[in-house]
């Protein structure tokens, strides 16, 4: 009602100057042609600022009968002596009307533009919110509350529809269907059902129709895309998978060789062969400890194969003292021969794997005696900080060079004499050390000591 009444204000408002304005080019004498000319414009500024095309008419035919009231004679009446002005009249209307006429559609047009480009915004919307989301649930959460949002209305969602028995192949052939004012149209991701979206849409417009069903078509491209990310990702962790474990039995069956040719070469060497006391407590020494070798071997692929299955992490409250004294107990005999400090903050506990821990602490200690010189000073040190237990393990050896700190820690990393897992083994040491580190949500760093040496120093969240 008020809209209308607007209208009707700005027909009787315009038509009220034009006849103004005609009556002062009248009275100077203009012309009717000019006069005529200045009511064709009101009509056109009508036809801009109303939104009726009925009263768009309307003002065509008041214009006219205006026209006839002030300017024509016999004048202030709707009579007429003169047959030229029927035709003046009938032209001036024909004019009007196509005036109003060619506005109205190109309101229309505008409106439908607007219109478009509003659905088109919120479908850009939709989709850049929706990329900003890394799982199905977030992303069907965040679709119900866009939705909810554009067309004020409950949305729901459920994997059947509540008047269908659960029948997936029912499902996928529709595209939507409408039940008791209730639009329900299934979301698939490659021709599989994910779930039912539905509102009420008694106040729908057909517009507000056609773009809920183009922001669900958005929903499931999004899924598709998710969906098709996942399988590329998973495809490459298995790429990724079977090239380590190739490179794990690569590395072991040319690793593996050499100590055991030694023990066996030695050990026949005893066998058949009798030596010196010196040349067999040598030899004896080997087998000793190119099979130590092998046994830290073995326990670090062991370790590596239980982080790479979280699920058989058993993460317990442990004191770091005992954590500490059973990674000396198991590490290289040598640690013997070397001035070993333990700095630890009385009564401190971890909760981890205790351990895979042991065996980072055995990994770090056996790295230190391999390059550092017999009695130097080796220190363990463990201590909180905030909510962290920080652990260190510090040696006075030759020291890492800043070009192996980047690479030291990943697999198979053997290249340089100098990085501390560089022994003719497999490169797993250091790497294994991450790995537990990472899986216990942790991070492990390496640091030059002073004056000489290295410091490894790794974090677990307490």
């Amino acid at each position: 009602m008020y809209k209308y009444l607007k209208d009707l204000f700005i027909i009787f408002t315009t038509l009220f100057f034009t006849v103004i304005i005609g009556l002062y080019l009248s009275f100077f004498n203009f012309g009717e042609e000019n006069i005529i000319s200045i009511f064709i414009l009101g009509v056109l500024i009508i036809s801009t600022q109303i939104n009726k095309y009925s009263l768009g008419v309307f003002s065509c035919i008041i214009s006219v009968l205006t026209f006839n009231f002030f300017f024509t004679a016999p004048k202030y009446s709707f009579q007429t002596y003169d047959p030229k002005y029927i035709i003046t009249f009938t032209v001036m209307l024909i004019i009007s009307l196509i005036i109003i006429t060619l506005m109205s559609k190109i309101k229309s047009h505008i409106k439908v533009i607007e219109k478009n480009s509003k659905q088109m915004k919120i479908l850009l919307d939709l989709n850049e919110e929706l990329q900003k989301n890394y799982t199905k649930d977030s992303i069907i959460k965040s679709s119900l509350n866009k939705i909810s949002t554009i067309f004020n209305k409950n949305v729901y969602f459920e994997k059947y529809c509540p008047f269908i028995e659960e029948n997936e192949i029912i499902l996928r052939n529709f595209n939507y269907h409408i039940f008791s004012e209730n639009i329900y149209i299934p979301i698939t991701v490659k021709h599989k059902v994910q779930g039912i979206l539905y509102l009420n849409i008694s106040t729908f417009e057909e517009s507000d129709f056609y773009l809920l069903i183009s922001i669900v078509n958005q929903i499931s491209i999004i899924l598709e895309k998710l969906e098709a990310i996942n399988e590329f990702r998973n495809a490459e962790f298995q790429i990724e998978e079977e090239k380590f474990k190739t490179n794990i039995l690569r590395s072991i069956s040319h690793d593996l060789r050499t100590p055991l040719t030694s023990i066996s070469g030695s050990a026949h060497s005893l066998l058949t062969r009798t030596f010196s006391e010196k040349t067999t407590k040598d030899l004896i020494l080997n087998i000793y400890e190119e099979s130590n070798w092998l046994v830290e071997l073995v326990e670090n692929l062991l370790s590596l194969s239980k982080i790479q299955n979280t699920k058989f992490l058993i993460k317990q409250t442990e004191l770091v003292e005992d954590i500490v004294e059973e990674a000396i107990l198991h590490t290289n005999k040598e640690i013997k021969n070397y001035n070993l400090k333990i700095n630890i903050e009385e009564n401190l506990t971890v909760k981890c794997d205790g351990n895979l821990l042991i065996q980072v602490l055995i990994n770090l200690l056996n790295n230190a005696i391999k390059y550092t010189l017999e009695n130097t000073t080796l220190e363990v040190i463990a201590f909180k900080s905030n909510s962290d237990i920080i652990f260190q393990v510090k040696d006075n050896g030759i020291g890492i060079s800043d070009r192996d700190k980047k690479n030291i820690f990943d697999s198979f990393y053997t290249k340089r004499k100098t990085s501390g897992d560089s022994r003719r083994g497999l490169g797993l040491g250091l790497f294994l050390c991450k790995s537990i580190i990472q899986s216990h949500n942790g991070n492990i760093i390496v640091m030059d000591n002073t004056p000489k040496g290295t410091i490894f120093q790794f974090t677990i969240p307490n």
